[in-house]
C-alpha cells in the first residue's frame, strides 16, 4: 500500500539508476495494493544495458497507475535494462485509475523495453505465469492499452502462460499481448482466455536489417479475439503457427511470410476444416469477456486430440502439467495435441454423490491425488479402466469420505501405471 512521492515511480520496489549494473532477483515476494502516478505501480527497474530482474513465483497484486502522465507504463511492473525473466508468478487486477483520461497505457500488467540494444543480448522469459483480471477501470479515447508489453527485445520466450478474464466492457482494450519490435518471438504451450480486446495478441513490427522470426505453437485463444499485425518488417520474416487452436478470425498478415500447420484457425485451412468444433470442455462465448470461467481442455471426442505435429513442440508437458506427446487413441501411435491442453493420461469421470473439483498425477511415480467435495459423509470405493466404455472396471483403494472437502490418493502401483491411460471413478453406496 506504498507510494513514492519523490519520482512518482516504483509505489512498492524502485530499483534505478543509469550508471548502475544489478541483477535484482525477488524470490516468493509479494507486492500489493501500491500505486504511482507515472510508471511501475508495483516494481520500477530501470538501470543499465547490462542489468537483469528476475521474478519467481512472485504475486503482483492490485497495484495502479493512477496517471498523472499522458502515457502510463506498467501498472504491476515496468522493466527498462537487458534481460527479464518470469517464472511462476501471478499478475493479477493492476490497473490504471479511471480518473485519467490517458493517451496509452503501456502494459496494466507489465511493461518490459529493452531500451533497442545491440542485437543478439537482450532476452525476455515468461514461463508458468498467470496475467488475470487486469484493466477494468481505465478510460482512454485511442484505445491503445496493452496488458502485456514486451518491446525491442532480440528474444522473447513465453511459455505455458495463462492470459485471461483481462479487460472491462465499457472500454477494449488494443491487445492482451503486444510484441513490439523483437528480433525474434516465440510463444507457445499457452491460453488465451475470455479477454475483452481488440486482439489478443498483436505484433508490431518495424523496418529493420535483418528479417524476424515468429512461433506460435500449441497455443489455445478462444472466448475472447484473436491476432493482428502492424507496421512493416524486414524482408524474409516469418511468422509460423502451429498445432494452434482459435476461435477467433486472424487479421491479414502485412509483409510477413505466414505459415499455418496443422491448426485449426476460422476463415482458412490450416490442417482442419476451419468450422471444425474443437469440443473444449466448457467454451465460453466472446459475448461473456471479460471473464475467467471455461475450461478449454478437450473432451474425449476432440478432434484436436492426436492431430498436431510432434516436430513442433519442444515441451515435455502441456499447460496443466500432462506429459506431451503420447498414444492418446491407443492406435500405436504417440501424437501430439493441437492447442494448449494435452489430452490427459488420468481422466476422472463425474461421480455419483461427490464432486471431484482437482486432479493431480505425479510425474514420475503415477500417484493420482483427487480433491473431492462431499455433501455428507460416505464411503468410496475407487475404480479404474483403460477403456471408458468397459463393462468391467478394476477395483482400487476404498476408504471414507467426510462432508466438504476430502483428498483422495489412488498410488501409482494401484492401477498398474504406468500404462498409456486410465480412466478413474469413484464408486459410493
Amino acid at each position: 500500500g506504498s507510494f513514492n512521492p519523490s519520482d512518482d515511480r516504483g509505489g512498492g520496489i524502485y530499483c534505478a539508476g543509469p550508471t548502475f549494473t544489478i541483477t535484482l532477483r525477488l524470490e516468493d515476494v509479494i507486492i500489493i495494493g501500491n500505486y504511482v502516478g507515472d510508471q511501475g505501480g508495483g516494481i520500477y527497474f530501470n538501470c543499465d544495458d547490462s542489468s537483469s530482474l528476475e521474478l519467481i513465483r512472485c504475486s503482483i497484486i492490485n497495484n495502479e497507475n493512477r496517471g498523472s502522465s499522458t502515457v502510463a507504463e506498467g501498472s504491476g511492473v515496468t522493466f527498462n535494462g537487458r534481460n527479464l525473466e518470469v517464472s511462476g508468478c501471478l499478475f493479477q487486477n493492476n490497473a490504471c485509475d479511471p480518473r485519467s483520461a490517458l493517451g496509452a497505457v503501456l502494459g496494466s500488467a507489465l511493461h518490459a523495453d529493452a531500451n533497442q540494444l545491440n542485437p543478439n543480448t537482450a532476452m525476455c522469459t515468461i514461463e508458468d505465469t498467470v496475467f488475470e483480471l487486469h484493466g477494468a477501470e481505465v478510460e482512454t479515447v485511442n484505445r491503445n492499452w496493452y496488458v502485456v508489453d514486451c518491446n525491442f527485445f532480440d528474444n522473447v520466450s513465453i511459455s505455458r502462460c495463462i492470459f485471461r478474464g483481462n479487460g472491462d466492457t465499457g472500454v477494449d482494450s488494443e491487445s492482451t499481448l503486444r510484441l513490439r519490435a523483437n528480433a525474434d518471438s516465440e510463444v507457445y504451450d499457452s491460453l488465451f482466455s475470455g479477454n475483452h480486446a481488440q486482439y489478443d495478441v498483436e505484433l508490431t513490427t518495424f523496418s529493420g536489417s535483418s528479417a524476424h522470426t515468429y512461433a506460435f505453437r500449441n497455443l489455445t485463444i478462444a472466448g475472447g479475439t484473436g491476432f493482428s499485425f502492424s507496421g512493416t518488417s524486414p524482408a524474409g520474416s516469418t511468422a509460423t503457427f502451429t498445432n494452434c487452436a482459435f476461435t477467433e478470425e486472424m487479421d491479414t498478415l502485412n509483409n510477413i511470410a505466414l505459415f499455418r500447420i496443422n491448426s485449426l484457425i476460422p476463415g482458412v485451412f490450416a490442417g482442419l476444416d476451419p468450422s471444425t468444433n474443437p469440443r473444449f470442455q466448457d467454451p465460453r462465448p466472446s459475448t461473456e469477456a471479460p471473464t475467467t470461467a471455461g475450461d478449454y481442455s478437450l473432451l474425449p471426442i476432440s478432434p484436436l486430440i492426436e492431430a498436431g505435429l510432434n516436430s513442433a513442440s519442444n515441451s515435455s508437458f502441456d499447460l496443466l502439467g500432462n506429459p506431451r506427446v503420447f498414444d492418446a487413441d491407443d492406435d500405436g501411435t504417440a501424437t501430439i495435441d493441437i492447442g494448449a491442453f494435452e489430452y490427459p493420461l488420468v481422466v476422472v469421470l463425474p461421480s455419483d454423490g461427490v464432486t471431484i473439483t482437482e486432479v493431480d498425477v505425479h510425474q514420475t511415480n503415477g500417484q493420482v491425488t483427487l480433491t473431492v467435495e462431499a455433501d455428507s459423509a460416505t464411503t468410496y470405493t475407487s475404480e479404474y479402466s483403460e477403456d471408458m466404455d468397459s463393462p468391467n472396471w478394476s477395483p482400487g483403494p476404498s476408504g471414507s469420505l467426510n462432508a466438504g472437502t476430502n483428498t483422495v490418493i489412488i498410488p501409482g502401483n494401484a492401477y498398474g501405471w504406468p500404462v498409456d491411460k486410465s480412466y478413474f471413478r469413484l464408486a459410493t453406496p
